[in-house]
């Protein structure tokens, strides 16, 4: 009997036949460069886990503060070094070099150039590979590194270094890498990777065997053999006309031993594990939602990248800055996730402000990080109903009147102005949640959105025909990640709230009603075709680009990514402001229409207090007769038929004004 093992093209005749498959024997062999050397550059994975960590810090701003005081410093040569820590690497990529290191090599050290100095002040910062350094003792004691640069090698004393690494049980002094941890899982993704490569680049099927009952001749095994190769190479998926009594058998290996996906998915749920990052930053979108990935984007924020941040803040504090004066702080308040937090902490303090807790008190217990305030150690005062003051008309005194403490002047402008700005208040505090609450479901329709639009491109972008057009490829999928239906659920809800709010106990027909909430709403959803436009036109304009340069696979991806999440943030952000604009014009739109069935005979523009208003609102008191139009044009603030340049994100208000009988 002979038989042939079709993978090693080997004829083997009156023998035993192994199962065992030679690609593995072919991949797995001594050779250096079948081995798993540089992880950062040989899997993804990698690359992406320690990417997102160091593209993340490099963002977070890092300012320089006298050591004593609260401003930070905006120029001088210590601004000056980490705007541009040396000629070839800027501010960013400071941050980013350092926290890929560590995440490399377990530690990243800095030199501080210090041949020539201003001031005191280094030059430049360098960051070393820690395959270029090496220790030097001296007395027993560490006193130094040897660094290799270029053709040269010196020695760097031990204070003229900052150096950051990850604690090594195993070595006092050098750094030990996550990568360590992982090295057995990350061999066998890297074995993986080289099966599927060496699969498809050799044209291998695994495990068919040739075999016959038929004693061969050498010449005959020969010609077989020769016939096959010849056959086979490069048409691995056509037909075979066997002769000489010879059958195909498939002993491929069962489902089991060629779970490649699910080894690898493994392998990346224990890279994200090991360097604590979400699993959506490397493009693992499965059973991820809103909700899910909020959590672990803070969590992401919270546990992994501050601590990292303070331990090389505390680095440079004491190598560097302190000894010249000064420190310096990463700018946690400029991530935008956890000021979510510090939103909720504001709406609490300013319930419990309200139940008479002493700010001084709120800021401290709820950390808002607000300098305490003269006075600020006394509860809020009580009010009674404010007494009407001589010489302001009546009318607009019943007007303006709430429950509130008179302004403390004496001069009739001031004293209205006070009750202006109470008033606004008073009208403005019950619209807000439902601003809120728009702007949150828009939020999450257009999260949801980009993370099927994430998904689906890794599904449809990974293997498109880099020598085609990219006019050609299919984007489909792109128009049904929105859903114009589910938006509209997210949003004329709370339209109708905020319109129903506006009338009061006023009536009004129920088809005006309805006619406001479908105008309101439509405006929002219009949106979404915008949105389908922008990311279409930003996907073809990357795949153009793709297929011209030649990209790899890892760049078109990480290009395609980037080009959805920038895309999806503008559509996201826009459609937030047209939110928040539409159900405060609803709100006011409601009030307008309900008061007017009242016969009210004038009306009083109140300007926003809570942030630069546009000179064509700066008419704050201005009073026209209910049926005309104010100065600017408009009927009210937020007036539908109003240009957007008018309404677009006002927040100013009105009143009625009835005039009182002699």
């Amino acid at each position: 009997m002979s038989i042939f093992h079709r993978n090693k093209i080997e004829l083997v005749k009156n023998k035993s036949v192994s199962l065992s498959d030679p690609i593995l024997t072919e991949i797995f062999g001594t050779g250096e460069k079948t081995k798993l050397q540089t992880p950062y550059t040989q899997l993804s994975v990698v690359y992406a886990a320690i990417r997102a960590k160091a593209i993340n810090v490099s963002q977070v701003p890092f300012k320089i503060y006298p050591i004593k005081g609260e401003e930070p410093v905006t120029s001088g040569s210590i601004y000056d070094l980490f705007e541009n820590v040396n000629p070839y690497s800027n501010k960013f990529q400071l941050w980013e070099a350092i926290v890929t290191l560590l995440d490399m090599t377990g530690e990243a050290a800095v030199i501080i150039d210090t041949e020539t100095s201003r001031d005191g002040v280094p030059i430049a910062l360098w960051v070393i590979n820690k395959n270029n350094m090496q220790i030097v003792k001296s007395g027993g004691g560490f006193s130094g590194w040897k660094v290799k640069l270029e053709n040269s090698t010196v020695f760097v004393p031990r204070k003229q270094v900052i150096f950051n690494k990850y604690y090594n049980p195993y070595d006092p002094i050098r750094g030990l890498s996550p990568i360590k941890a992982l090295q057995l899982s990350l061999d066998s993704e890297w074995g993986a990777v080289k099966y599927n490569q060496t699969f498809f680049d050799k044209g291998h099927t695994t495990g068919e065997v040739f075999s016959t009952t038929e004693h061969l001749t050498d010449s005959a095994y020969k010609r077989l053999k020769h016939q096959l190769i010849q056959s086979r190479r490069g048409k691995m998926h056509e037909a075979l006309l066997l002769d000489g009594g010879l059958t195909l058998t498939n002993t491929r290996p069962s489902n089991k031993e060629m779970e490649f996906l699910e080894m690898r998915k493994f392998t990346r749920e224990e890279v994200a594990m090991v360097f604590k990052v979400p699993k959506s930053e490397l493009s693992l979108y499965e059973d991820v939602n809103y909700a899910t990935s909020q959590s672990a984007d803070k969590g992401f924020w919270k546990k992994t990248l501050i601590p990292l941040m303070r331990m090389i803040q505390a680095e440079f504090n004491t190598s560097l800055l302190n000894p010249l004066g000064h420190r310096g702080e990463f700018d946690i308040k400029s991530i935008d996730v956890l000021n979510e937090d510090i939103g909720m902490k504001v709406d609490s303090a300013a319930k419990l402000w309200q139940m008479g807790v002493p700010f001084n008190t709120l800021n401290d217990v709820l950390d808002l990080g607000f300098p305490e305030i003269p006075g600020g150690d006394e509860p809020k005062p009580t009010v009674g109903n404010i007494v009407e003051p001589k010489g302001i008309d009546k009318s607009v005194f019943n007007a303006l009147q709430v429950t509130g403490e008179l302004p403390k002047s004496e001069k009739e402008e001031d004293v209205l102005k006070g009750l202006r700005d109470a008033k606004w208040k008073s009208l403005m505090n019950p619209i807000l949640p439902l601003m809120g609450k728009a702007s949150k479901n828009v939020k999450n329709y257009f999260y949801d959105v980009e993370q099927k639009l994430l998904k689906k491109a890794n599904k449809n972008l990974s293997n498109i025909n880099t020598k085609g057009k990219a006019e050609d490829i299919d984007l489909a999928w792109v128009e049904e990640s929105f859903n114009e239906e589910k938006l509209k659920k997210a949003i004329e809800p709370v339209i109708e709230d905020s319109i129903l709010m506006g009338v009061g106990t006023n009536m009004l027909p129920e088809e005006s009603i309805l006619a406001m909430i479908a105008t309101r709403g439509s405006k929002i959803t219009n949106i979404n075709d915008n949105a389908k436009e922008v990311v279409l036109r930003g996907l073809r304009k990357v795949l153009d680009e793709a297929i011209k340069e030649g990209w790899t696979e890892q760049e078109r991806t990480d290009a395609i990514n980037e080009i959805i999440k920038d895309q999806m943030k503008i559509n996201k952000n826009n459609a937030r402001t047209i939110a928040r604009t539409e159900t405060h014009g609803a709100y006011e739109e409601g009030r307008f229409e309900g008061i007017k069935s009242t016969n009210p005979t004038g009306k009083m523009w109140l300007s926003s207090r809570d942030g630069d208003v546009r000179p064509e609102h700066q008419i704050d008191g201005e009073t026209v007769k209910f049926e005309d139009s104010f100065s600017n044009g408009l009927k009210h603030p937020l007036d539908p038929d109003g240009d957007a340049g008018n309404v677009i994100n006002c927040r100013c208000t009105w009143i009625p004004i009835y005039q009182e009988e002699e």
